[in-house]
């Protein structure tokens, strides 16, 4: 499981440290490909498969699918952590979702995003300013555990 948020250096190389409680999870490897927000998704390889079954039974009939396909599988690389825990993250990539000499390295639960600080800084600023109640969640506990009846609100 990825948690957490974190800030790192990106050295010459474009290599970026992940965090120690990543790595464990990683030792098979990790996958980085293009995310959805101008950022960087990345996945162990057994997450990475789930994921990329799941995209690759998408009818090829759509350009939808077929654009979301180049998207994604077109920019992925595969890459192995270094003994420092570092990961060589490909020119495109960099390019791809703005980074320069840091990065914000945010876990999402079975996967986990690099972000330059601006962007981060600017989606951060955009869910905080989400009017209340502008969207549910699915209730996290059934009603019977809390008592209530109603999505929790953020």
């Amino acid at each position: 499981m990825f948690l957490g948020t974190w800030e790192y250096s990106i050295d010459s190389l474009g290599q970026l440290v992940l965090p120690t409680p990543y790595r464990s999870a990683l030792r098979e490897g990790v996958v980085i490909t293009r995310g959805f927000d101008s950022c960087l998704q990345c996945f162990s390889p057994a997450a990475w498969l789930r994921f990329a079954q799941g995209i690759s039974g998408l009818p090829l009939g759509i350009a939808e699918v077929r654009s979301l396909r180049r998207l994604l599988f077109g920019a992925a690389s595969e890459a192995q952590l270094d003994r420092l825990g570092r990961v060589a993250l490909t020119h495109n990539l960099r390019v791809y979702a703005g980074l320069g000499d840091t990065a914000v390295i945010a876990g999402l639960d079975s996967y986990f995003e690099i972000w330059s600080p601006a962007r981060w800084r600017g989606e951060t600023q955009r869910f905080q300013q989400l009017a209340p109640g502008q969207f549910d969640l699915p209730p996290l506990v059934s009603a019977a555990d809390t008592g209530h009846t109603r999505s929790p609100h953020l």
